[in-house]
């Protein structure tokens, strides 16, 4: 009889079994053009803060309403770099160099400078530190052609980068 009880409840049972199996690893949480907004980056964010306020007293309103703050924050920013990409493509940015143009990296000129290479910089200047042409670092990174030419073109205006003479 237990036998036949366990077989029966085997159907129900399974199901919350591999749901409690399964993990998500991450998600979209929202996408502007081809910005995409993953669940991670708003954790990373929350997470921390999220604590303090439970500290704190804060209840789960609190806690929602912080989180729906960062979400908003992460769009409006995805939202800025879409219009910064257009932008860029209209003005029809380019640098003038031709696609096989390699690059010296002028580390004393990076270091003195004012302010960090933003993603897109430190992403350039990791390829070209490693002699890779202007055309493989427009092909291999994932941003737009006018982004990944507009931190090239700011670069070279910096002078942390200079062309390699051939």
């Amino acid at each position: 009889m237990r036998r036949l009880l366990l077989l029966a409840s085997l159907p129900f049972l399974l199901p919350s079994a591999l749901a409690r199996a399964a993990e998500v690893v991450d998600g979209v949480a929202a996408q502007v053009g081809n910005e995409i907004v993953l669940v991670s980056e708003i954790t990373q964010y929350t997470d921390p803060v999220e604590k303090q306020l439970r500290e704190a007293g804060a209840g789960d309103a609190d806690v929602i309403r912080m989180k729906s703050e960062v979400l908003e924050r992460l769009i409006q920013e995805s939202i800025a770099e879409a219009l910064r990409e257009i932008e860029a493509a209209e003005q029809g940015v380019r640098t003038g160099l031709a696609p096989d143009t390699r690059f010296v990296l002028n580390r004393a000129a990076l270091a003195a400078g004012n302010r960090a290479p933003d993603e897109t910089e430190a992403a350039v200047l990791e390829l070209a530190a490693g002699n890779v042409t202007l055309r493989r670092i427009l092909d291999w990174l994932p941003e737009s052609d006018a982004r990944i030419e507009a931190a090239v073109a700011g670069l070279l205006e910096r002078r942390v980068l200079s062309e390699r003479p051939r």
